[in-house]
């Protein structure tokens, strides 16, 4: 699988040690790794390892990440969401857009990074979010998942945690999640954050990009893991986050990261 060798952006991993639902998730060990480590050596699959940073609040992720070859950005520990601690450490760098690959997607997959950043340079610079078609209906109902609507050629409408779309039966028909990567210009960044100080979209913090769903927003969301070509990508994500510590002990999870 061919890199995309490219210095005009860079791919920054937010990572936390203080998750409320998982405390130091980062640094849990999969394998003999901790997880932060999984995810940035399926990110430097995609590129140079000089171009891949780990922005974080707390000295014992940064300690481990250093240890192990990382680049580290240290942030304030007041970023509420993995996207503002992006938009910190943007302030430090020189590239003409940021991918954002959430710290606790250890089994992602290194072409659907690729594919998210292609997708950046096709749709002119609009905000890209991955997504996919949940298959479980757990996902669905699940808080933990971040569900997406979007418009048929794929331009984003909402996302939340709630189960949407919702019908009049109450019942689970078809619906999509997001996938943790994401891309954005600087500039774009300091837009989120400048929404998001004036405090309108804290209740909503559950999830990761409210500012940019905003209406008239002009995002994109490319679908993963089907066969249309609604601005879509050719591959699906395999990786399954880990939000709570539980996760690392379901059978599905091991039985995806051991094959």
């Amino acid at each position: 699988m061919p890199a995309t060798g490219s210095s005009d952006h860079a791919i920054v991993i937010p990572a936390r040690f203080a998750s409320s639902r998982f405390p130091g998730k980062p640094l849990a060990d999969i394998l003999g790794k901790p997880m932060i480590r999984h995810v940035w050596e399926r990110c430097i699959a995609t590129t140079s390892a000089e171009h891949v940073y780990v922005a974080t609040d707390d000295p014992r992720i940064k300690t481990v990440c250093e240890g192990f070859g990382a680049r580290v950005l240290m942030t304030s520990p007041d970023c509420l969401t993995g996207t503002d601690r992006v938009a910190e450490a943007a302030l430090g760098l020189d590239y003409d857009f940021l991918v954002n690959v959430q710290g606790d997607e250890p089994i992602l997959d290194p072409a659907d990074i690729i594919a998210v950043v292609g997708a950046y340079r096709r749709y002119g610079g609009a905000v890209v979010n991955a997504m996919t078609a949940i298959r479980d209906e757990r996902d669905y109902w699940s808080r933990h998942v971040p569900k997406v609507v979007a418009t048929h050629d794929a331009r984003l409408l909402y996302m939340s945690r709630a189960a949407i779309p919702a019908n009049k039966g109450g019942v689970f028909e078809k619906a999509w999640k997001q996938v943790c990567i994401y891309c954005f210009s600087p500039a774009q960044l300091a837009a989120y954050t400048a929404v998001s100080a004036k405090g309108g979209d804290r209740a909503h913090r559950g999830y990761r990009n409210p500012a940019f769903s905003r209406p008239g927003h002009r995002g994109a969301h490319g679908r993963t893991g089907l066969g249309e070509h609604c601005r879509g990508y050719a591959r699906g994500p395999r990786a399954r986050g880990a939000c709570t510590s539980r996760s690392l002990n379901m059978p599905r999870w091991y039985s995806i990261a051991m094959g």
